[in-house]
Order: C-alpha cells, then structure tokens, then sequence
C-alpha cells in the first residue's frame, strides 16, 4: 500500500491521526468523525467518576458494564435515527471488555495517550476532512469546531445526528470520504 485515505471514528480518530504521523509517506487524506484529539477535553459527569480517588474502579465498573455500555449507545444517536444493534455495535463479551478497556484508559490517561495526537495536527500537511452530528451527546458541536480549526479542516455539520454518523448517516458520510479522497494529489 502507497496511499491511503484514513477515517477514524470516536476511538479511531486518535488511531488515525497517530498512523499520519507514524506514516506520513503513506497517509494522503485524513477523516476525523466525532472524535477527540486534544488533552484537555473535558470529561463530563459520570465519566468523570473514574478518575476519582477511592471510587474511580467502582465507576469504570458500573460506567463502562455491558448493560452501561447499551444505554450509552442508545443515547448516543440522534432525533429520527432507528434503533442501534447492540450485538452489531458492542460485540461479544470479549469485544464489551476491550470497549471497557480503552473507554476507562483513554479517560484515565488523557495527557499520555494524546499528547502526542495533538502535537500532531499543526504538522498536517494533507487534506483533512472533520464530521460532526450537532446533536452528539458526548462530543459537543464545539468541539468539532476546535478539531476543525486545529486540522485546518472543512466541518460538515449532519443536522439531528448523534454521535455515531457511520450508523446513523452512513450514505452522507460515505459522499464525504468520496469527496476527501478526490482532493489529494496524485
């Protein structure tokens, strides 16, 4: 492989940004869609729990338990959008456990895990494509913007999504990744 074009949702994004950095020869376009990218993204209530002295591995047990983590993809999707598949989305026991691993680390280690992501974007010299659902319950509209502006990046806005537009917008945000990967150079 010699180019590729790299979209990365929420968990992946940081994936995304961290292989253009690891492979700039490679990665000609770049796709973030309701993702973070920065350290100091704020972690709202109860997230926020699993940081705590004492009663932080009491919250990633209860916040991060297969049954939290149906009703978080429930209420992950916006006005108008049919029902999400558990089973399609979270997998089996082993797939909800890796989910739970990397949701509590990521918010257990922010500085460390993306630090390096974000001093990666000024250095991003390929197109860069940002997508965002204005009704994403865990990343605001606003921080689509930063990523937008950190990138350097268009921000497509999908009215009345939430946070996950590959299920919910998936033939918009496909013509979006059409259109990333017509502007890079051959």
């Amino acid at each position: 492989v010699t180019s590729v074009t790299v979209v990365g949702h929420d968990f992946g994004g940081p994936v995304a940004v961290a292989l253009s950095a690891r492979r700039p020869e490679v990665v000609a376009a770049l796709g973030l869609a309701a993702t973070n990218v920065f350290t100091d993204t704020p972690i709202p209530f109860p997230l926020s729990t699993v940081n705590w002295p004492a009663v932080g591995s009491l919250s990633r047990r209860a916040l991060f338990a297969p049954m939290a983590l149906r009703m978080m993809l429930r209420q992950g999707v916006g006005a108008g959008c049919g029902p999400i598949d558990p089973a399609a989305h979270l997998g089996d026991r082993a797939q909800q456990q890796a989910i739970s691993t990397i949701f509590a680390g990521s918010l257990t280690h922010l500085e460390a895990l993306y630090g390096p992501v974000e001093a990666h974007l000024p250095h991003l010299e390929i197109p860069v494509f940002v997508g965002w659902g204005d009704r994403d319950p865990f990343f605001p509209l606003e921080q689509g913007e930063r990523v937008a502006r950190a990138t350097h990046a268009e921000l497509r806005i999908y009215p009345g999504a939430g946070h996950f537009l590959p299920h919910e917008r998936p033939g918009e945000l496909a013509t979006d990744i059409a259109s990333l990967m017509s502007r890079v150079r051959r």
